[in-house]
Order: structure tokens, then C-alpha cells, then sequence
């Protein structure tokens, strides 16, 4: 999570701990670290520029775990614990160092004025911090989102009416889009024998002027029917600030694809897919088989292990969405055929041709 502090602006101190907001990035034992979950808080200035705002003498822990949080250093840019501990302690000395001058002053009014214009200079970043602070929106934020999405599985419209701006578009994990209406017509609560609910991992925020952008991994754990599924969603949502608070205007869903279990196939099923397969004379795509493993090198390139999802669908480490399928030719040659989204690149063997 995120722990800062600032009387001007200074770099991030990205820490770690075991829980966020209701729920913990993941399961973790009692007294064990959690996962990373590095919140990160830009803001625009008016040329346009990012710069990283930290409050320099506010803390703001964007956590309600009891357990607290752990710093961290990571690389030379960020600031130690130490060096925030010495801020402190220099912000006590010169609050007594003010105390002692205006005590020396023998007019009650020359005491009242130094004491008051160093207090003023001591908590000037306290004093002048915009009503809109962005760590302070942070952690609301974060709140709201999480209430969202416990509401998700209780199919609670009221909740989500609080919060959703009369002009609401959300993009579904499938591409398809529904407005505030349909959105909230959809939502409905969880059937018998399926439960859930859904953790905040990694948060992010852009802030500009009223508007928040956050973009997080909703990391998803569901009950159905006895078994258990565990899918994770890169997840963007835009909110507005009014005099009423925070209204979420868009939300985008992308499934993050994850990697299937491999089978194992015999040798001389392997074998039958060996061999040199081109798109055009000079690029070609040699499968081997070592080792009782099927590996395909493209010309110019690295050979990569071809992992088997079903008899003749095999896939890459590298390439969560793509496959590699074997299929017989009009000519009864086996072809290769590179699918993504529902489209292949097919690859015919150069030994047939």
C-alpha cells in the first residue's frame, strides 16, 4: 500500500502490507507479509506534467488492516524511514525554536506575532493543501470501489446507484457495453450455491483536476457449485468529483487470460507434428521433437517449447491468448495454424508442397 507524508512534494514510498480495505490482497496467515500492493498517486499540474504528491508532515496510511504497514526501500529514489524520522524530529525542534524566540520577546504583541508567523511557516503545506488532497481521495476511492464490487455478489442496485453518474457507460470483460440502465437491470444477486467476492490488488490513480482514474486487478475468488475458480480482471474505473461526492462515469473490464494445465501425448503422437512449415518461401517454422517434448523455432528467432492443451492444440508460456493447432490439409499434409481471437495464420508444410 501506500504510506506518505508531506509538507511539499516529494517521491513515492511504496511499502507492502498483509490487507487492504475489507479484504486482503490474498490469503495470508496471521502475522505473515502480504503481497505487493503498491498504490501509486500521480497528479497533473497545468502544463500537463505528472509529478508524484506526497504530503510531507501528514501521514496517510491507505489501509484499515491493524497490522499496519512496512517500509520498504527499493532503489535510491525512494526515501528512507529514517529521513522521515528525521523530518519529525526537525519539525519538533523548530516548533521549540519558534517557542524559545517568541518567549524572548518582552511585548506580548511582538511574542503573539512570532509565534503565530512560525507556526504558519511550520504548517504551511497543511495550511495551503488543496481541499481536493490526493491521497485523501485515494483512500476514499478505494473505499467506494470496494464496496462496489462487494455489492456485486449481494446484487445490491442501491448501492450502486449512489454512485453511478446518470451518464454511466461500463465496457464488459467481453467487449459488449451497457449504460447506467442496463447495467443496473443486470445486476442481480448470486444464485444458490455460488459465492464469491472479489480483492483490490496493485491500485493505481491518475488525478486531474475533478476527475480519478483507477486501475487495479480485481483478483477474484468464486464458489460454484462445490468447485472453486479463481479469475483475475485488469479493471479501469473514471470518477468524477461534485458537491455531492464521487461519481463513477466509466468502468472498463479486460479478462487477464491465464495459462491452461498441459496433457501428456506419446511420442508418435508428437511425431507426426515434426516438420518445416512456411508462410512464404524465406519464413518458415521448424517443430522438433526432443526429449519427448515437441519445441518450434520461427527462422531468426528462439525455439520455444509447444505445450499440449488437447491432441493437436499446443500453447506457449510466452502467449497466454495464442494457440498453435495441427490440422490435416485439403492434401492430407498436416498444416499449422496460428490462432488468436478466433482467426489463424495457417502455416503450410514445406515437405508437401
Amino acid at each position: 500500500m501506500f504510506l506518505s507524508a508531506g509538507m511539499g512534494w516529494g517521491r513515492c514510498i511504496t511499502g507492502r502490507v498483509s490487507g487492504m480495505e475489507r479484504k486482503p490482497c490474498a490469503s495470508v496467515p496471521e502475522g505473515a507479509e502480504g503481497p505487493d500492493c503498491a498504490l501509486a498517486v500521480e497528479k497533473s499540474n497545468v502544463s500537463g506534467s505528472r509529478e508524484h504528491t506526497i504530503p510531507f508532515m501528514d501521514l496517510v496510511l491507505v489501509s484499515s488492516d491493524a497490522r499496519g504497514a512496512k517500509i520498504h526501500r527499493k532503489k535510491a529514489i525512494f526515501i528512507s524511514g529514517i529521513l522521515l524520522r528525521a523530518c519529525l524530529v526537525m519539525k519538533k525542534a523548530l516548533l521549540n525554536l519558534i517557542l524559545t524566540v517568541a518567549a524572548g520577546c518582552h511585548s506580548p504583541i511582538k511574542n503573539t506575532g512570532v509565534l503565530l508567523l512560525g507556526l504558519l511557516l511550520v504548517f504551511k503545506g497543511q495550511a495551503q493543501a488543496p481541499a481536493g488532497d490526493s491521497l485523501v481521495n485515494a483512500a476514499g476511492l478505494l473505499r467506494i470501489e470496494q464496496k462496489l464490487l462487494d455489492g456485486i455478489a449481494t446484487g445490491d442496485t442501491a448501492l450502486w446507484k449512489q454512485y453511478l453518474a446518470p451518464g454511466y457507460m461500463i465496457v464488459n470483460e467481453d467487449g459488449s457495453r451497457s449504460d447506467r440502465a442496463t447495467y443496473l437491470h443486470d445486476l442481480k444477486p448470486l444464485p444458490q450455491n455460488v459465492s464469491g467476492h472479489i480483492n483490490i490488488v496493485n491500485p493505481h490513480f491518475n488525478f486531474t483536476g475533478n476527475i480519478a482514474v483507477l486501475n487495479y486487478v480485481a483478483d477474484e475468488y468464486e464458489q460454484y457449485f462445490g468447485q472453486s475458480l479463481h479469475t483475475s480482471y485488469a479493471m479501469m474505473s473514471v470518477y468524477q468529483k461534485d458537491k455531492h461526492g464521487w461519481q463513477m462515469l466509466n468502468t472498463q473490464i479486460f479478462e487477464i487470460p491465464q495459462l491452461p494445465a498441459s496433457i501428456s501425448l506419446a511420442d508418435d503422437v508428437l511425431q507426426q507434428y515434426t516438420g518445416v512449415y512456411y508462410l512464404v518461401p524465406d519464413i518458415t517454422y521448424t517443430v522438433s521433437l526432443e526429449d519427448h517434448r515437441l519445441y518450434g523455432q520461427r527462422k531468426g528467432r528462439d525455439k520455444e517449447l509447444l505445450l499440449p492443451e488437447t491432441v493437436n492444440v499446443f500453447f506457449r508460456k510466452s502467449d497466454t491468448r495464442g494457440r498453435k493447432l495441427f490440422v490435416r490439409g485439403s492434401n492430407g499434409a498436416w498444416e499449422m495454424h496460428e490462432r488468436r481471437n478466433g482467426q489463424d495464420i495457417v502455416w503450410k508444410n514445406l515437405s508437401r508442397s
